[in-house]
């Protein structure tokens, strides 16, 4: 299980950004398949008409049927598995194709629903990136004049308080901006105030994930063995901290 029970997501948020889901729990082996459950009981559908409230749509089935809970099975690419070692990271993209899944009515008020989504080991798109969580803790190495220094965050996706023990190494640059309680730095004088805050404060960051594998060779009677191990760090271009954060 990926996300906490009765996650409430922002569709429409996601247009231009994609959001870091982070598990720590996943039983090492190779998937063959993902499980996404939608719930559209509550859901709130709202049509852009250009007046101030828009028009808000009923989500139905192919059939006109009210809708509820719809399970979809993704099925990923034999030949770019998605494989979960120990001490390591994997990556594994879903994107909730709109277009595809939706057909507006705005005669009979409804929405007519077809999810459909598509799953990836590789990165489906180049949107920005953002993750959001506790910080957890700051290694400051840069200096004035160099960058450097890194921070770790759990993973809380969209609007979620609390999530698995999942986290993330973050990698800021000398040109990376931060807004720490309203107050807007970049580089080391940003890495310094974000270091201030102490652990557990709600932070995000947007930026682009780097994935990189290493391969190390063990000698045992005489034989060779290699092992592969994926490495995910979070890029950062901008930062957000404590009261500078949504919600």
């Amino acid at each position: 299980t990926v996300l906490p029970q009765s996650t409430t997501v922002d569709f429409a948020a996601l247009t231009d950004l994609s959001e870091v889901l982070g598990v720590a729990g996943v039983k090492k082996g190779t998937y063959t398949s993902a499980l996404i459950t939608l719930d559209y009981s509550a859901a709130q559908i709202v049509y852009d008409d250009g007046s101030l409230n828009g028009v808000s749509l009923t989500p139905v089935g192919a059939g006109g049927q009210a809708l509820g809970k719809i399970q979809l099975t993704a099925t990923l690419d034999p030949s770019a598995s998605f494989s979960v070692t120990a001490k390591g990271a994997s990556q594994l993209a879903l994107d909730f194709k709109m277009a595809a899944s939706n057909l507006v009515n705005l005669s009979a008020k409804t929405l007519t629903v077809t999810p459909f989504i598509a799953a990836s080991a590789a990165p489906i798109d180049s949107k920005q990136v953002r993750i959001r969580g506790a910080l957890a803790h700051v290694v400051n190495t840069s200096t004035a004049t160099t960058g450097g220094g890194s921070f770790t965050l759990s993973a809380l996706p969209f609007s979620t308080l609390t999530g698995s023990n999942a986290s993330l190494s973050i990698m800021p640059g000398d040109l990376t901006t931060y807004e720490v309680n309203g107050e807007g730095s970049t580089g080391s004088t940003g890495l310094g105030q974000l270091a201030a805050l102490g652990s557990g404060t709600l932070t995000v960051a947007y930026g682009t994930l780097v994935s990189a594998d290493s391969t190390t060779t063990t000698t045992s009677g005489g034989t060779d063995s290699s092992s592969v191990a994926s490495t995910v760090t979070f890029a950062a271009t901008q930062v957000l901290a404590g009261g500078s954060v949504q919600g």
